[in-house]
């Protein structure tokens, strides 16, 4: 995770936490065909830990926020809506129960596959770049850098090394598209061959893989608006980028904080009237309320649709 997620976390309260259960700051040395670049170690630094380490973390602190009410094992099924306004969420929970959760703000948190924007009709727009992604854990990596982050640039290609909580490491390789086909015939091979041909690269001929790999063949580039009448857009779920920077979770925990200050004072106070005749018309935002901005996240308020 960027270093943007390390103040997120700091209000959270979770930044002992996570450091106590292994999260490796990340400083990096990069690698071009110029050598090496190791950029100063001061100010932010984001961390390195698993989704399995750090997804109950945040579960954690959701639960425990005065004003939540987690609903575990229910999956959103649909939109309310009403005047081209959304207002709440439909959801069915493990026993296929139908559930309905109204809300004065839904906030889509649903990752790259966004179906709550598309249950939203909002307009997308999608960009091809052209490449692949693969990773995979793995023990017993040699690092010959210590324990910094590692990411060569081959032009066209790149790939990383991430030291990881539990003596753990992510090795992932990010290759153009046309390369696809033969890459995916051996992908355990063909990783551990190009990552043996990098400058100075870990050793991985006795790396043990603890963990299936993760294939991305096509993941454009999408945008999308961050907001709707009674919707926000949080995380990827808005604009996914790029993954060669590795942003998602970063931009996912800002965005959130970003909604939350920009929308909280307005959601503490009393529900505006909606109707088309208080407003003048059907689905308008309410005089005296702000519509969320491209840039904004949850509030303990809302409904919250998807996400972690």
């Amino acid at each position: 995770m960027q270093p943007g997620a390390t103040t997120v976390f700091g209000r959270l309260g979770l930044t002992s936490r996570l450091e106590a259960a292994g999260a490796v700051p990340n400083g990096i040395d990069l690698w071009t065909r110029y050598g090496w670049i190791r950029p100063p170690d001061e100010g932010l630094y984001g961390y390195n830990v698993r989704r399995s380490v750090l997804d109950p973390m945040l579960r954690d602190a959701a639960a425990g926020t005065p004003g939540v009410d987690l609903r575990l094992g229910v999956k959103a099924t649909g939109l309310i809506r009403r005047g081209g306004r959304v207002e709440g969420v439909q959801a069915t929970d493990h026993t296929g129960e139908e559930q309905r959760f109204p809300g004065r703000v839904v906030v889509g948190a649903d990752g790259r596959h966004f179906p709550v924007a598309s249950w939203a009709g909002v307009p997308v727009k999608k960009r091809k770049h052209g490449r692949f992604i693969y990773f995979a854990s793995f023990e017993d990596v040699p690092l010959p850098r210590g324990p910094r982050s590692l990411m060569w640039f081959t032009d066209p290609d790149v790939a990383y090394v991430f030291p990881n909580d539990g003596g753990t490491t992510v090795v992932a390789v990010m290759l153009t598209a046309d390369e696809l086909a033969d890459f995916r015939r051996d992908v355990d091979g063909n990783l551990r061959r190009l990552v043996a041909g990098l400058p100075d690269a870990p050793d991985l001929s006795r790396a043990r893989r603890v963990s299936d790999y993760v294939g991305v063949p096509h993941h454009p580039d999408v945008s999308r608006r961050a907001a709707a009448p009674g919707l926000a857009l949080v995380g990827d779920a808005a604009p996914t980028t790029d993954y060669q920077w590795g942003v998602g979770c970063g931009w996912a925990l800002e965005s959130a904080v970003w909604l939350a200050d920009g929308i909280g004072p307005v959601l503490s106070g009393p529900a505006p009237d909606t109707s088309a005749r208080s407003t003048g018309r059907s689905g308008a935002t309410p005089t005296g309320t702000t519509a969320p901005s491209p840039r904004t996240t949850s509030s303990s308020r809302t409904s919250r649709a998807g996400g972690p």
